[in-house]
């Protein structure tokens, strides 16, 4: 019902600016942010998923194959080629007598023509081709994928993939520093410092820029402020 509530109060945002906020309703936190007691996001703080990676990675791009379509070459033929025949043309119907010859000047100016097409040079286009058919015919190595994946702090994290992650108390033969409050890893996770003499390495998180890479970096500045009464 929240969701629903939040996509409905979202659609009309264009009257009050605010309600653009309420799409956050809709949404589910797919991430496991783990906390110290200072309200801090630790880096050495690290979880461990028993699943493949590819299961519950984002969803590959869609390639667009583009069809190669042939090239039909025009064969450049010389205007005196064209006189010539026409010329021979003309001698064949005097008589036939000049048949024989025009004849021969037919075949000797069709060689001629025929020396003089174009002839197609390989585009940038059709080289890649190529090397992508023959990078095809390779033999391809086939990596074994690890069985298991371990993640930084924050990490991404499904809904479905909470079932198979778990946080350690050792990893890679390395005993964690940190261990989590709760069992289970899920949103906001608060953790607890088994070292609290020892200096911390904090995670800086950096503001999002919004607007155009190299025009404009800077976020859009608010609304002005308005009376919203005087609109209904």
């Amino acid at each position: 019902m929240a969701a629903i509530v939040g996509v409905l109060l979202f659609t009309h945002f264009w009257y009050w600016y605010p309600s653009v906020h309420f799409l956050s309703l809709a949404f589910t936190p797919t991430a496991v942010v783990g906390l110290n007691k200072n309200m801090q996001m630790p880096e050495p703080f690290r979880f461990l998923s028993n699943a493949k990676p590819s299961e519950f990675a984002y969803p590959a791009l869609t390639e667009v194959k583009s069809e190669e379509k042939k090239k039909v070459v025009k064969t450049a033929v010389l205007s005196v080629t064209a006189k010539h025949k026409a010329k021979a043309k003309r001698k064949a119907k005097e008589g036939a007598g000049g048949l024989d010859e025009a004849l021969s000047m037919e075949r000797t100016f069709s060689q001629m023509s025929t020396t003089s097409d174009v002839e197609p040079t390989p585009t940038p286009k059709d080289t890649d081709v190529e090397m992508k058919a023959v990078e095809a015919e390779k033999p391809k190595v086939k990596v074994e994928e690890p069985a298991f994946q371990i993640l930084q702090n924050p990490a991404r994290v499904t809904p479905v993939q909470r079932g198979v992650v778990s946080a350690p108390l050792t990893l890679n033969g390395e005993s964690q520093r940190y261990t989590t409050i709760k069992s289970q890893l899920a949103g906001i996770v608060m953790l607890r410092d088994t070292r609290p003499g020892e200096p911390e390495s904090i995670v800086i998180s950096t503001a999002p820029r919004v607007g155009v890479p190299g025009i404009s970096e800077d976020e859009p500045e608010p609304p002005e402020p308005f009376d919203f009464t005087r609109y209904m």
